[in-house]
């Protein structure tokens, strides 16, 4: 899927020249997109959650990411993903040293020295056992949204040096 550019998208008037931060485009009081950038984003809500744990419960062979909601009712939302995708997250979120950059280190480094930001980790939606996620980066003054499973935006949110706000919508938890 090719990445979006705010140069694509609606974006409202008092965002011309402004750089959004982190708190603006995850809706800081109310959990939406600020700017409804994109038509996933209208009219629904987001909430922020901290990441918890990647763990294996037997007798399942796959392993389950744990994410928590950060305010009260503190809702949990498991999302299972593939064995290598959870080593990585592991991996991620336990610091542990790779001889070789891994190639979620090798994304964090490109954008890095690309003078992008990962400001805002968004999950979208599900189909069926399949979620969604975006990328929002931020560039200069051009905010990109990039589509990707939530495993490897989880991964690419852990190994930033800044916290990344995890946002879920809202209709996730009811699944």
């Amino acid at each position: 899927m090719e990445p979006t550019t705010n140069d694509e998208l609606p974006l409202p008037e008092s965002n011309e020249s402004k750089k959004e931060t982190a708190d603006e485009l995850a809706g800081e009081s109310t959990g939406e997109l600020a700017g409804s950038q994109t038509s996933i984003y209208q009219n629904r809500k987001f909430v922020q959650v901290q990441f918890v744990d990647v763990s294996i419960k037997l007798p399942l062979v796959h392993p389950s990411i744990l994410l928590k909601e950060i305010d009260y009712p503190h809702r949990e939302l498991r999302i299972v993903t593939g064995v290598a995708e959870g080593v990585a997250l592991g991996f991620a979120w336990r610091g542990v040293p790779t001889p070789r950059p891994l190639t979620h280190e090798l994304f964090v480094d490109v954008l890095t020295r690309l003078g992008g930001q990962l400001e805002v980790v968004n999950i979208t939606y599900a189909r069926g056992s399949t979620y969604f996620a975006d990328l929002i980066i931020v560039k200069d003054t051009q905010t990109h949204v990039i589509s990707c499973r939530p495993s490897d935006a989880l991964a690419l949110a852990l190994r930033q040096s800044i916290p990344v706000p995890i946002m879920v919508a809202e209709e996730l938890f009811a699944l």
